[in-house]
């Protein structure tokens, strides 16, 4: 229900994206980055957490690269997926994720849960490391980007065929 892609076909955002690595003759070996945005149980909707996902992605990302929002609402909190392309449609260049980029998702995020008087997490953990880790690869022929693999709720949706939703 609620799923927003920017910047590309919001019928096929990964033949968008796929295009896009094409063009700029992209054939590195990470294609797209995975990020998530949760809220407090109870705190939020589907449709503002959508729409408060949605405001994120457009202002951190909106001006070069290819983004879906997926909003889950079946799970006992609300939360949202980014499915960024790692290439942009701009000029090519490769999205880096760096310390930088990941204060930038946590500022604006913020920043934008206290415009809508939700609660932030008041004293982050602080990750000494910083790394890109291999994805895992289990059943079959499908890599799961090591954040999803973590969730265990989100592992098992991939997974289950008669919810294809996201993929």
């Amino acid at each position: 229900k609620y799923v927003t892609c920017i910047n590309c076909d919001s019928f096929d955002p990964c033949k968008s994206m796929m295009n896009t690595k094409k063009f700029f003759n992209d054939h590195k070996q990470i294609m797209a980055f995975h990020g998530y945005q949760s809220f407090e149980p109870g705190e939020v909707s589907g449709e503002v957490a959508h729409e408060i996902g949605v405001k994120l992605v457009e202002e951190l990302y909106g001006n070069r690269f290819e983004v879906v929002v997926a909003t889950h609402v079946d799970k006992n909190h609300i939360h949202n997926h980014f499915l960024l392309n790692s290439t942009s449609f701009v000029d090519g260049k490769r999205f880096c994720n760096t310390k930088k980029d990941y204060q930038m998702l946590r500022e604006i995020s913020d920043k934008l849960c206290l415009e809508y008087g939700l609660s932030i997490i008041k004293n982050p953990k602080k990750y000494p490391d910083f790394s890109i880790i291999e994805s895992e690869k289990t059943k079959g022929e499908i890599f799961i980007s090591p954040d999803i693999a973590i969730c265990e709720e989100c592992k098992e949706e991939l997974y289950d065929p008669k919810d294809r939703r996201y993929l």
